[in-house]
């Protein structure tokens, strides 16, 4: 399979996520992210540690709660 890496990509917002695995294949795929909302339906925080090698990156993550 063929990795892609979007890099005209600044904000991204990813709404309802049930869970989150690891945050590599973000990191990854927008290298030139700048702004990350993340609405989190469990309430618990996901790893974004694999996030922190992108410079100048805000991440906000919204807890919510689950809907049908």
């Amino acid at each position: 399979m063929e990795r892609k890496t979007l890099r005209g990509i600044r904000h991204l917002t990813l709404r309802r996520v049930r869970r989150c695995g690891s945050t590599e294949d973000l990191a990854r795929v927008f290298p030139s992210l700048t702004e990350l909302t993340i609405e989190h339906l469990d309430g618990t925080a996901p790893d974004l540690s694999a996030l922190r090698r992108i410079a100048g990156l805000t991440i906000r993550v919204v807890s919510s709660g689950k809907r049908p």
